[in-house]
């Protein structure tokens, strides 16, 4: 999730900057930064746990300096910490990272090519950078952990990129995001399923004893 988040802020903010007049005439120069960005925020993924060993050794000396009387606090905030890095240790290993920043690649880009093609279908016609900026704040929204499948929130976050950058009334934006969403939600929903049931039936063919013995009272 984290890797995915990286991407939609990203491309979020490149395209942004490509719609204004700050990187007007220098796309290959923008490109080129948000190239090393992504690689740089991967690399800073990856190390993650190094990162964080350095940041708590680094708070321990803060805090033994500035709070020479809060131990049992910095020994909680270190054990907090030591605990999240060894978490990310987990995904130092090369062809799980690989396959992780693969699919979190492809689902971005699918997402964006199916709300890409959606909002050209209900007649949003605006540049491309801006599609792409709105796409990725409604994405963007769809990560809050705080609702069910993101009802709510998401539907704002697409009003907001509508009729900040698409010029759109509240109704009519209102009106996509309603369409956007759970159409989202049911095409996942669907792909689930399809998918359960695939390793479902994998497992029955590899494993024909077992369906014999489920069905032995």
């Amino acid at each position: 999730r984290m890797l995915e988040l990286i991407i939609i802020v990203i491309v979020c903010a490149g395209a942004l900057l490509t719609s204004g007049s700050v990187f007007s005439g220098q796309q290959e120069t923008l490109i080129v930064l948000m190239v090393v960005t992504f690689a740089a925020a991967v690399a800073a993924v990856y190390f993650m746990g190094s990162l964080i060993r350095m940041g708590r050794w680094v708070l321990a000396q803060v805090m033994r300096v500035f709070l020479p009387g809060r131990v049992e606090l910095a020994a909680r905030i270190g054990i907090k910490l030591a605990s999240m890095a060894r978490d990310f240790d987990r995904i130092r290993e090369p062809r799980l990272f690989f396959w992780a920043l693969f699919f979190s690649i492809f689902t971005y880009a699918s997402s964006f090519v199916a709300n890409y093609v959606l909002m050209r279908a209900v007649g949003i016609d605006i540049s491309f950078s801006l599609m792409a900026a709105i796409i990725s704040l409604g994405m963007f929204a769809s990560a809050f952990p705080f609702t069910v499948s993101g009802f709510g929130v998401v539907e704002f976050g697409w009003v907001v990129g509508l009729t900040t950058l698409a010029r759109m009334s509240n109704s009519e934006a209102a009106s996509v995001g309603v369409m956007l969403h759970p159409f989202q939600v049911i095409a996942s929903a669907l792909y689930g399923g399809l998918g359960y049931l695939a390793v479902r039936l994998q497992d029955e063919d590899d494993n024909p004893e077992m369906l014999v013995a489920e069905e032995v009272p």
